[in-house]
């Protein structure tokens, strides 16, 4: 769509990196208001987030150069590009978590509980970083009908979306997922029962969404474990879906127990 936002001279302002500092920001706010509640270091906080969004972009990206990485091995300066898009996100989700995890525990600050506070925080900022790729026209969906309500036509030169061809608006559908996923979220939050039940509530729902949204994917270089049926991230989603069920039966156990 329009995966420059602003250019003067040598000065460049990708759309993609925007949203992502948007999504982070706003994703920030809002971890920083409920921690202040809890009376937590707001300065430790932000620098989990910080350090959190550092992991996750370097695996993220690193993931995504693993998938076309027949395209960056003979341009190897291009892997640094990133402001052009080129995430996958179940590779900075991990990278994210382990990090978030490790300066978690550096500060002494409870993990469980924190992972609770974060969930809502990072669907809001996914649902931004999607809105990202489409403006950059990554994560692109397969063709379909011009007259199809939900078709989309990428005409730019600088999207990585194939041209003139009306196709899926995949993003905006992880989007409208992750926003609603955020939305449930919050409105549990606050009435939540046991710890880790918001956190495992995330990966259940956001799971099942991004597999049903895979279905409409396009863009045939994040690979499949079965051609055309079991994509990667599809793959992920599950495992995802069964770890998330299986971390919420526990922890509802453990509560009953206490």
């Amino acid at each position: 769509m329009h995966p420059l936002l602003f250019e003067y001279k040598f000065l460049k302002l990708h759309t993609y990196g925007f949203f992502i500092v948007v999504g982070f920001l706003c994703g920030l706010f809002l971890m920083r208001r409920k921690a202040e509640k809890l009376k937590w270091n707001l300065e430790h906080v932000s620098d989990v987030a910080f350090w959190a969004l550092l992991g996750g972009f370097v695996d993220g990206r690193i993931l995504y150069i693993i998938t076309r990485w027949s395209e960056y091995s003979s341009s190897p300066l291009e892997m640094f590009k990133f402001w052009e898009g080129g995430l996958v996100f179940y590779g900075g989700f991990i990278g994210g978590l382990l990090t978030f995890i490790w300066r978690a525990n550096k500060y002494k600050i409870p993990v469980l509980q924190f992972l609770d506070l974060t969930a809502p925080t990072l669907a809001i900022g996914h649902a931004f970083g999607r809105i990202g790729c489409f403006m950059a026209g990554c994560c692109f969906g397969k063709s379909i009908p011009a007259d199809n309500p939900f078709a989309v036509i990428f005409t730019n030169p600088l999207s990585i979306a194939p041209l003139n061809q009306p196709l899926h608006a995949t993003q905006l559908y992880d989007a409208f997922n992750a926003f609603t996923v955020f939305l449930i979220l919050q409105y549990l939050y606050p009435r939540r029962k046991f710890l880790g039940q918001i956190c495992a509530t995330y990966g259940i729902l956001y799971s099942v969404g991004r597999y049903i949204v895979e279905n409409f994917r396009g863009d045939k270089i994040r690979g499949f474990l079965i051609e055309n049926v079991l994509s990667t991230s599809q793959f992920i989603s599950i495992g995802i879906f069964l770890f998330s069920a299986f971390l919420y039966i526990h922890y509802r156990r453990l509560n009953r127990k206490a």
